[in-house]
Order: C-alpha cells, then sequence, then structure tokens
C-alpha cells in the first residue's frame, strides 16, 4: 500500500528497507520490478528504500501497516470510583508488543498489556461520562470503538425541602448515588434553571443554592462533567402565590378598571402571570414585583367575584377579592300566562350589562325557553311552560342573579269538562282521561279526586289531559277534582259514575204481606267494600240490606202487597233493576156478612180473608162489576165495603191490594126485583098501551130491565125508579095475565094482575048454509087479537073444521055438517075460557 509522500530516512545496509526493518525477502522480476515480502509490524507513512550492490535508492513511495481495529470490550461497564479490568478484542494489535496504549474517552488506562494481535487488556481509570469511545493507540496508527465502554451516571433519588419560595436563595439538599468521589464540576438545575451555587458533599448528597422561579413540577438533574446527568422528574415546586388584597375592591358594571392585587409568591421576575376576575381574565395581568401585579378589567355584572391568580400552573383564590354592580329586578311586564308557556314577559331593573352579557332567566325553577337582553334596564322572557302557584322570576348575569319573588302566576287549571268514557266498574283499577285545560307540563305532581276518592295513580298526558287509574267505589254522576301544587279546579257535574249494581238474581220470589222476609240477592258491582247498599221493593225500601260481597247482598223485606214488583237495588246513588220481580202473597177472601142486600146499596158487607196488608194499601173490593162506594182497610184480614146499588144475584166478591186481586165466586146477591100491581088491569088486545108497574128492587138505575105480560115480553120497558117501570103492553089475548120484570136477569112477577079485553062477534057472512057442511063463513066483530093466536069457533056445540084468524075484526069458520037452525057461534081466542057468542045467527036449509 502506498501511503502519502514522507522524507526518506537514509538506511546504511543495502537490500530493500520497509523503515528501519529489512524485508523478509526480496525478488528481482526484471529491470523495473522488485517483488518484497514485508516483514510484520506496525504504522503507516513507512518509507521503502532498496539497495543494489550497495548502492542504496529511496522512493517517494509510502507504505502502510492494517489499522487497529477494536471490535468488543468486556465488560462494557464500570463504577465511576473504581478501577476495573477490561479486555479489549479486535485486529491488527500487532505480531508483538507494540506497547499499544489504550483510552476511555480521553482518560488513558491506568496499564495497558498486549495479549495478541486480536486482543490486549486495560484497567479502566475511574470516570464520570457515559457511552465513552475506547481508543487504541498502536505506534502513530489508532483504532476506535464509539460507545464501547460507560462508567455508572449520577442518579437522584430525593430532595428536602421539596419546595421553597419563588424568590430563591434558600437550600435544597439533594440525594442520589454516584454524585462522585471529589468535586468534579458537579451542577444541579431546578427546571431549567440553574442552581444559583452548588455544593458536592459526598458521593451521595450536593447542596443547591435554589434559583428565583415558580411554578409546580419542576425537574430536578445534576451534571457531572459533559453532560452526564441523574434526573428526578416532576420533584419540586414553588411556593403558590397568595392573594391577599384588591384595590380598588368595587366598580361599576361598565368600562375598563385597573385592580391591583397584592399578596406574596408572585415570583422575583415576570413569570407572565395571570389576573381573573370570577371566570373572566383579564385584559392585560402586569407583574410589579413578588407581592404585586395590576389586573385591567373591561367590567362586568357579578354582584362579587372571586380573584384568581395564575403563575406557571399555580394559582390562588381570594372568594371576597372584587364586586361588580350586579343586575337589580324591579318589575316585569305581563305578570300571568297560560300553563303551556311560550308567551314573552318583559323585565324591567337595572345593571343588565351589555349585549354580550349573556343573560339567563328563570320562573321559578324552571329556565325561561328563551333569554333576550334588550337593554341596560330590559330584558325578556319566554316562559316556559308551567303550573302551581306564584313564581318568582329571576334574571342571572353570569352568575349574578337577582330575584322577584310571587312575581309570575300561571293560570291554574281549569274545571275539567269531560272524561274520555264516563263510567266504569266499582272495583277500579282502569285508566280514565280527564279532559280540560291549563293541566300544566308534567314537571308537577299531580292529584286526581272522583267525588271523595283519590285515584288510583294519576298520569299527565298533555296540558289538556291527565290519566286517572279509577280507584274501587260507587257512585253516579262524580265529580272531578285536580289538584296542582296550591292551586285546584273542581267540577261538580257528573263527568263520573261506576257501572251500577246488577241485580241478576233473588230468592225467594214471593213473601208475606206482613214483611221481614230475608231476600238474597245476587249480581255484580255491589262494592268491594260496603258501599251501604240498599234494596228496594218498588219504591219502598227494605228494612235493612247487608253487603256481603262485589256479588252478594242480603235485605229484610218490608211489608207491602203487590206482584210483579220491580226490585231495585241501589249502591251509593246508583240504582239498577233486577230481571226477576218479587211478589207478595196474594190476598184471599174467605167469607163476608151479610150475604145480600138492597138494590139501592148502602149497606155496609164486611169481607174476611188474609193478605189484605199490614197498612191502608189502598184495598179494593166489589160486588159484581159494582166498585164499592167505600172501601176501608181494617187489618191484614178484613176490609169494609160500603155496597153501591147494584141488582142481580151470586155476585163474586172481588178485592184486590195493589195489583194483586182475588174472588170469592157467587156470595153475594142484591134483593130481587118485586112487582106489586099495575096502573090498568087490561087492554086491548091490539097491544101498544103503556101500563105501569109498581114495585121493588127494580135498580137505581136503567139495567137493561125486561117486563113481559105471561112470557110475553113487553114491546117496551123502560125503567123509571127502584120502584116503578113502564110497559108497553104486547098484542096478546086471555085475561088473568101475570107480570113479570127482571132486571139482570133476576126476576120477580105477581099473578091474576092483568087481562086483555074479551073476543065480540057482531055478524057473519053468511047465516044458513047446507046440512053437509064445507063451507067456510067470515065472522066480523072486534077483539080478535092483532096477531094469530089461533082461535077456535064453533057453531052450536060443534066445532068449525079450521078457523083462520084474518084481523082484529074478521075470522073465518069452515063448518061441518049439521042440522037446526038458530045456532050460536062461539069465538074463543087460546089460553082463554071466556067465549064470545052470538046466538041465533045461523040456520041450516031445510030437508
Amino acid at each position: 500500500k502506498f501511503c502519502p509522500k514522507t522524507v526518506t530516512k537514509e538506511l546504511p545496509e543495502a537490500g530493500a528497507f520497509i523503515k528501519t526493518d529489512a524485508v523478509e525477502s526480496s525478488d528481482w522480476i526484471s529491470d523495473s520490478v522488485i517483488a518484497v515480502r514485508i516483514s510484520a509490524g506496525i504504522g503507516n507513512n513507512v518509507s521503502i528504500a532498496t539497495s543494489i550492490f550497495n548502492e542504496f535508492s529511496s522512493s517517494e513511495l509510502l507504505f502502510c501497516f492494517d489499522i487497529p481495529a477494536v471490535s468488543s470490550t468486556t465488560p462494557t461497564n464500570a463504577p465511576v470510583d473504581s478501577s476495573t479490568v477490561v479486555s479489549v478484542f479486535g485486529k491488527h494489535f500487532g505480531a508483538r508488543d507494540y506497547s499499544a496504549a489504550v483510552r476511555t474517552g480521553f482518560t488513558a488506562c491506568v496499564s495497558t498489556a498486549w495479549t495478541s494481535d486480536s486482543s490486549l487488556t486495560c484497567a479502566s481509570p475511574a470516570g464520570f461520562l457515559s457511552a465513552r469511545a475506547l481508543v487504541l493507540s498502536a505506534g502513530v496508527q489508532v483504532g476506535t470503538l464509539s460507545n464501547a465502554f460507560t462508567f455508572d451516571g449520577p442518579a437522584v433519588t430525593g430532595f428536602f425541602p421539596f419546595n421553597g419560595p419563588t424568590s430563591g436563595s434558600s437550600v435544597v439538599t439533594v440525594s442520589g448515588f454516584y454524585f462522585g468521589a471529589t468535586q468534579r464540576s458537579q451542577k444541579l438545575r431546578i427546571g431549567d434553571t440553574n442552581c444559583e451555587s452548588s455544593s458536592w458533599v459526598s458521593d451521595t448528597s450536593i447542596l443547591c443554592s435554589l434559583p428565583s422561579g415558580s411554578g409546580t413540577l419542576h425537574h430536578l438533574s445534576v451534571t457531572l462533567e459533559r453532560n452526564f446527568a441523574g434526573t428526578l422528574s416532576e420533584a419540586f415546586l414553588y411556593d403558590a402565590p397568595q392573594v391577599s388584597v384588591s384595590k380598588p375592591t368595587n366598580s361599576p358594571r361598565l368600562g375598563e378598571v385597573s385592580i391591583t392585587i397584592f399578596g406574596s409568591n408572585f415570583g422575583k421576575s415576570d413569570y407572565s402571570p395571570d389576573g381573573k376576575l370570577g371566570d373572566t381574565a383579564c385584559q392585560t395581568s402586569v407583574w410589579v414585583s413578588d407581592s404585586a401585579l395590576v389586573c385591567k378589567s373591561a367590567g362586568g355584572i357579578l354582584k362579587r367575584k372571586e380573584i384568581v391568580v395564575t403563575i406557571g400552573r399555580q394559582n390562588t383564590t381570594t372568594t371576597q377579592g372584587f364586586t361588580f354592580d350586579g343586575p337589580e329586578l324591579t318589575s316585569l311586564i305581563l305578570t300571568n300566562g297560560p300553563t303551556t308557556g311560550a308567551i314573552f314577559v318583559t323585565l324591567l331593573g337595572t345593571s343588565f350589562g351589555n349585549p354580550n352579557s349573556s343573560p339567563r332567566m328563570s320562573l321559578g325553577a324552571t329556565a325561561c325557553e328563551a333569554s333576550l337582553w334588550r337593554s341596560d334596564t330590559s330584558a325578556m322572557c319566554k316562559a316556559p311552560t308551567g303550573a302551581l302557584e306564584s313564581k318568582w322570576m329571576t334574571i342571572t348575569m353570569n352568575l349574578a342573579p337577582s330575584t322577584m319573588s310571587a312575581s309570575f302566576t300561571y293560570d291554574g287549571p281549569s274545571n275539567p269538562t269531560s272524561m274520555s268514557v264516563g263510567n266504569g266498574p266499582a272495583t277500579g283499577s282502569i285508566s280514565r282521561i280527564l279532559l280540560g285545560s291549563g293541566f300544566g307540563s308534567g314537571l308537577y305532581s299531580q292529584q286526581i279526586t272522583l267525588g271523595e276518592t283519590n285515584c288510583e295513580a294519576s298520569f299527565w298526558t298533555s296540558d289538556s289531559a291527565v290519566a286517572c287509574l279509577i280507584p274501587s267505589g260507587a257512585g253516579i254522576d262524580l265529580g272531578a277534582a285536580i289538584q296542582l301544587g296550591n292551586q285546584s279546579a273542581t267540577t261538580s257535574n257528573g263527568l263520573f259514575s261506576t257501572d251500577s249494581p246488577v241485580p241478576i238474581f233473588s230468592t225467594p220470589g214471593n213473601g208475606p204481606t206482613t214483611g221481614g222476609a230475608i231476600l238474597s240477592i245476587l249480581g255484580i258491582g255491589f262494592g268491594t267494600t260496603d258501599y251501604s247498599p240498599r234494596g228496594f221493593l218498588g219504591q219502598t225500601a227494605a228494612e235493612s240490606t247487608v253487603w256481603v260481597s262485589d256479588s252478594a247482598a242480603v235485605s229484610v223485606l218490608p211489608s207491602g202487597v203487590g206482584a210483579g214488583i220491580a226490585l231495585q237495588f241501589s249502591v251509593s246513588r246508583s240504582t239498577s233493576l233486577t230481571s226477576h220481580s218479587f211478589s207478595f202473597n196474594a190476598p184471599y177472601p174467605s167469607s163476608i156478612a151479610p150475604t145480600n142486600g138492597p138494590s139501592t146499596g148502602h149497606a155496609v158487607v164486611t169481607v174476611l180473608g188474609t193478605g189484605l196488608g199490614t197498612a191502608d194499601l189502598s184495598a179494593k173490593a166489589r160486588f159484581g162489576a159494582s166498585a164499592c162506594e167505600v172501601s176501608q182497610w181494617v187489618a191484614d184480614s178484613s176490609i169494609l165495603c160500603r155496597l153501591a146499588s147494584g141488582i142481580g144475584g151470586a155476585h163474586a166478591v172481588h178485592i184486590s191490594s195493589a195489583i194483586q186481586t182475588a174472588d170469592l165466586t157467587a156470595t153475594f146477591s142484591f134483593n130481587s126485583p118485586t112487582p106489586s100491581f099495575s096502573n090498568f088491569g087490561n087492554g086491548p088486545k091490539t097491544g101498544n098501551v103503556l101500563v105501569t108497574i109498581a114495585g121493588t128492587g127494580f135498580g137505581t138505575a136503567s139495567y137493561s130491565v125486561r117486563s113481559s105480560i105471561s112470557g110475553t115480553g113487553c114491546e117496551l120497558s123502560h125503567w123509571l125508579s127502584d120502584t116503578a117501570l113502564v110497559c108497553q103492553v104486547p098484542t096478546g089475548s086471555g085475561d088473568f095475565k101475570s107480570l113479570t120484570a127482571s132486571v139482570a136477569q133476576v126476576v120477580g112477577s105477581v099473578t091474576l094482575s092483568f087481562s086483555y079485553d074479551s073476543p065480540v062477534v057482531s055478524s057473519s057472512q053468511l047465516t044458513n048454509g047446507p046440512s053437509t057442511g064445507g063451507i067456510a063463513v067470515s065472522l066480523f066483530g072486534g077483539a080478535f087479537g092483532s096477531i094469530d093466536s089461533t082461535p077456535t069457533t064453533r057453531l052450536g056445540d060443534t066445532v068449525c073444521e079450521s078457523s083462520i084468524w084474518r084481523s082484529d075484526t074478521s075470522i073465518i069458520c069452515k063448518f061441518g055438517a049439521g042440522v037446526g037452525r038458530s045456532q050460536s057461534l062461539v069465538f074463543q081466542p087460546l089460553h082463554r075460557q071466556a067465549r064470545s057468542q052470538w046466538l041465533g045467527l045461523m040456520t041450516t036449509q031445510v030437508p
């Protein structure tokens, strides 16, 4: 290898040389080339010289041996205060001991011993530096291994005291390890500031004269020589600043103000302190001294603001440091509103600040939906939903409040108007919606009452509806009340009724009129507890009613009369009818006394029996079809009847009590009609004459009387009075006829009281005829009758073969055979014994 040119040293011997060492061999190659085998060696810039036959020649060429190379050491670390034997490994250390020298950093080993071309040993010196290079010198050649060896660095473990004043100058003792065996330019720092002075005490202790500073959690470091340092992080803190007083202590809410803040530990120099009044930073904070700084504020509205001073990461606060004039609320425009809110209320007062004040307003404990600043004396609140009693209004500027008590009221709830479903079961536990207005926003508890009973639970639905979990109970047309705080509303109108009790079955179905029977009533909706139920028969309350369960009750029946009486059952005021009815035992007549009476009435008859009632319940009696003029209840077993006028016999006695009736058949008879005489004893056979019949029992009114003469009804019967009637005599004949009067099928008669006029024959058509007979002869006269009464005629003692009635004045007789002269003609009407005779009118022809 050829190295840079150097001055050649003169050689005394012939041959080839590298510096002063002869080569192992030299071989001539040519006139211009010699091959040289180099001997072992070290160094660089070795000159080459040649000698041929004692003639020397030096070359400007230089030769270099490979420089030593260090690859590793063992060990790689040693204490700072003792010597350690270190083995150094590598190559090109020399084929023999060339007195190689080793150093760590800038300090030579205490001793160096060659071992081989690739190793040697070094006794390391005491030191401080970390990560030192190891330098090996062999001859003038140097080999280096960077960061090959380290000494233990200093380690900081603690200090005392743990804090100090911002003005510094106090002494802090730092404890640790490997600070060195002697004073060796040790340096200490607090944070980034060197101690005013550092004084070594021992390998484990150094003193620091504290510099001025501020803040907390400063690291503490010890540096030995070339930044060989040990550090304890976030270890030291300066005393926190303290605020004692400010001048001035109060300021108007508007405009700038400079405030001098006094205290301690503000720093020996300007450490950029920050001042705040409350949450608002000072516009500028100017350090004056360790005990004073100046804060320039833009004004504010908080009544009392704390003063905060921050230096580094340390701050201090005084709660009674500075005050601004706070807001003052004096009045409201609009002091009432609906529970739904959403109306704007204007607040008037002073010290409301500027547009950047961001006022907050609330009604009671509820923030306004919107808070709007208008001026230093005016602001607006969009009222939130609400309810209950009077609310206080509060305006807060930053944290300064001003309150006006009892200044705003919400409209109270209106009287409930209706319910979603107006009825429900008596067992309750169903939900119904109560409708109205002013029920609030649901933030307030409400209580709903139905009648006198609170709902089991109340749920707000909207400003116009709340839900009520209906309690068990009973009643109709119950009013509802809603209570919101101290505000309430009530309606007396019937908003809700429990379902009416439903009696389904009752037993027994009948009972005595004297009452006292037990009636069991079964059904639903009688209530979950005793709501004083009442049972009724018709309109009459039971003597007592006892609740048993929601489906059963027992009543003691009252006395009464009647059949098919509706059974009513009432719980509270809710009443319903059962499909079953109740009947009292029907009245039962057993006998009467007397059993007959006059047709003119007014007689008193006693009706005996049972079931007529325990009181005068309008018991009635009638005989036949005629009601008694007066019916008077006497007892459950008897009533008195004053007869009305009447006629007829075998009348049934009919009694009624309420709607129940009973009969005693064919028991009573009115006295029969009794005719005694007539004003005329006879009359023409043609009838049509009026005869007055006198007697008794004809009735006090016209009862369709009938009269007859011996079985033939009068052409007209006319009632006059109980003692007289008129008969228009029918056509007839005969004498000694009976007169009969019939009233309501009761007949009375008088015998031999009337006769028809006798017939009179005055002439005949023929006065003679053949003895063989067989001829018809017309007879003339009177009283032959107005009808064919089947008369008979005789000629002498011989009856005509036939007699034919023609009229009241004419009759035809067909004669039989006979003889004689001056025979009499005899006319005899039917049913009459007397004859009409005409003598000497008929003569048979002379033989």
